[in-house]
């Protein structure tokens, strides 16, 4: 495992033509931090090109660059015009030359040949002063961050509940419920309406809310006082459940489940009803629908049972006509008579046919039927039913095409047209 390595040291800078120097140079300043060494001040520019130094020991005198230049040229870059020049010098102690340094950029003079503790020390301070800075920058940056990942966690935060209440908002207005808050007190009128009520009724929520008593003026006339004695008794039980009808803006009526608990209210003193607003229309259609049918089925079972019995009364009635026809002799009224009796037995059962094909216990036999060829039937059928005092016409053209129908159920509706039309006509039983 490789040992544990701690912040980099602090890098000197130190500029001196004379080999010796450096050397010295190198070993005082060890301990403090990291020395680059340079003989030139053209060297010392590039070096600072590379990286930055805590500070810089230049020497005044130098061939080419002597230290004055050097120093105003590395105060003239931006990245190094702050960095702490320390003068190096061995002959120039007169104040002229020092104030020149000072003008220079320089902070501080160190005069050859240099006390090793004092040297130390001077570089110490800059390079302390150096770190802190370093320090300083970095929690800053730190903070920085800090405070940009708090803003971007607080910017996410409020991008989520601004999604969140949108959300709400499409889910409320796709439901097919409204929510409303209303006055536990007559009018009762709406302080609160989502908007999904101006899809169940096509009124916007400020129409409701802004008459006290626009609600109510909408609930049918029949309903209404059934709805006032609810909303009251909510006072009361704490809750209440009503389904009235209500006139919408197209005019027509729709049916709504109106639920609700009592609450406090938004001020802790007047009570106000919490509820919901449910369309129920068409779940009562659909409820009326399965009770027709349901009583339709019940008519059906009924309608079968009561068909066979009456095929067992028919069947009685023809076989006494066959035995009637086999042990009995006829003249040609008689006969005719026989003849229609047993045909409006065979009409009977034909019936009967019929009620059980609408129980749903016989299958239809519907063919092609022409009309023209049941003149001759329907005569024998109603002539009796008139009673002579009407003629029957049957005045069907043959070249009206044929029907597809169950014969015997055409006969039967044409034989109930006839009886009805012509009931009003025949003379009243003596």
């Amino acid at each position: 495992m490789a040992p544990a390595t701690g912040p980099a040291k602090a890098r000197i800078l130190a500029v001196d033509d004379d080999e010796r120097n450096l050397l010295a140079i190198g070993e005082v300043l060890a301990p403090v931090g990291e020395v680059v060494c340079v003989q030139s001040g053209e060297e010392a520019l590039r070096a600072l090109l590379k990286e930055d130094f805590a500070v810089i020991l230049l020497d005044v005198l130098m061939p080419r660059l002597d230290g004055y230049e050097t120093a105003g040229l590395i105060r003239q870059r931006e990245q190094s015009r702050r960095t702490p020049i320390i003068f190096l010098t061995a002959i120039n102690k007169e104040d002229a030359h020092m104030l020149r340094g000072y003008d220079a950029g320089a902070v501080d003079y160190v005069f050859k040949p240099f006390d090793p503790a004092m040297l130390r020390s001077k570089v110490a301070v800059f390079v302390e002063l150096h770190e802190k800075t370093l320090e300083i920058q970095q929690k800053a940056a730190a903070e920085q961050r800090l405070l940009a990942q708090a803003l971007q966690a607080q910017q996410e935060k409020l991008e989520a509940e601004r999604a969140l209440r949108s959300a709400q908002h499409a889910i409320l207005s796709s439901l097919p419920v409204c929510f409303h808050a209303r006055a536990a007190e007559p009018p009762f009128g709406a302080s609160f309406v989502t908007e999904g009520v101006e899809r169940l009724t096509g009124f916007p929520a400020e129409r409701l809310t802004s008459d006290p008593g626009f609600g109510l003026s909408r609930v049918h006339p029949d309903d209404l006082p059934r709805v006032r004695q609810a909303l009251l008794a909510a006072k009361a039980i704490g809750s209440y459940t009503c389904e009235f009808r209500w006139q919408c803006a197209d005019g027509n009526y729709r049916i709504f489940l109106d639920q609700g608990v009592l609450s406090n209210g938004s001020d802790g003193q007047r009570p106000e009803i919490l509820g919901t607003l449910l369309d129920v229309t068409e779940r009562r259609e659909l409820e009326n629908q399965l009770l027709q049918s349901q009583r339709l089925d019940a008519i059906g079972k009924l309608t079968g049972g009561l068909a066979h019995d009456f095929n067992n009364l028919l069947a009685a009635i023809l076989s006494g006509l066959g035995l009637l026809e086999r042990h009995a002799e006829f003249d040609g009224q008689a006969r005719q008579v026989l003849e229609l009796t047993r045909r409006s037995a065979k009409q009977g059962a034909e019936l009967v046919n019929r009620m059980l094909a609408f129980s749903r216990r016989q299958t239809l036999r519907p063919q092609a039927v022409r009309l023209a060829a049941l003149g001759g039937t329907m005569n024998g059928l109603v002539a009796p039913v008139l009673g002579g005092l009407i003629r029957f016409d049957w005045l069907v053209d043959d070249t009206v095409w044929p029907a597809h129908v169950d014969a015997g159920q055409l006969e039967l509706a044409l034989m109930n047209l006839v009886s009805t039309r012509a009931m009003p006509c025949r003379p009243a039983a003596r």
